[in-house]
């Protein structure tokens, strides 16, 4: 079964790593718990070759789509088909995001021409991988406050297909030293109003593209 995780909110801020510790103490005197170990995420974003998905979100477009695949780095094998695929949408106030195994045939109707659609976009090599992410991932949760996620040791790199719906190439890997903090409230009646840095309209895929194609 698809899994489509709830309508959510989200606030993005950017750190260097001295800020890092003090910003983790921070979570703890707010009783912030950790809720899974620490994970390295890997992700290849596909979009069409004049990159109209990138210009939608650096245009900060209302209503905005990436597609990608993600794995655990651990469990990563160089194969299309042992990635999860996701859709995720962003609307005015909130995101959505869908996540399916590659196989897997959602029961909706709805979300399985979703899928279908974007399926067949890279079937027709209308829509093409261009880049890979990868970080290292901190997973924080409280009651009151919502879920907050620490990403570093940001990475990047432009992606082709090795050989056409089976593996990649991978080329020119390029590293970021920012840390990524992400405040993801899925419950309104959450307080939202903890951290007090200033909010970034942060994109993982748009700064790789920013560091390997412009």
């Amino acid at each position: 079964m698809y899994l489509l995780s709830m309508i959510r909110f989200e606030k993005k801020y950017v750190i260097n790593n001295n800020q890092r510790l003090k910003f983790i103490k921070f979570l703890y005197k707010k009783k912030f718990r950790k809720i899974f170990k620490d994970r390295v995420n890997f992700s290849i974003y596909f979009d069409y070759k004049n990159l109209k998905f990138y210009d939608n979100s650096e245009e900060g477009l209302a209503f905005r789509t990436k597609i990608r695949l993600r794995t655990e780095k651990s469990l990563f094998i160089n194969d299309y088909g042992h990635f999860n695929f996701e859709i995720k949408e962003s609307h005015p106030i909130f995101k959505k995001k869908y996540v399916f195994l590659m196989k897997e045939t959602p029961v909706n109707k709805k979300i399985l021409d979703k899928k279908n659609i974007y399926k067949q976009k890279i079937l027709s090599k209308e829509i093409v991988p261009i880049l890979s992410t990868e970080y290292l991932r901190s997973y924080y949760f409280s009651d009151l406050y919502g879920r907050i996620t620490i990403d570093q040791n940001l990475e990047y790199q432009l992606v082709v297909w090795k050989n056409f719906l089976k593996d990649f190439n991978f080329i020119k890997k390029i590293k970021d030293r920012r840390i990524i903090i992400e405040h993801k409230i899925e419950n309104t009646f959450l307080e939202n109003s903890l951290i007090t840095l200033v909010p970034s309209r942060f994109s993982k895929y748009c700064e790789g593209i920013k560091k390997l194609i412009f």
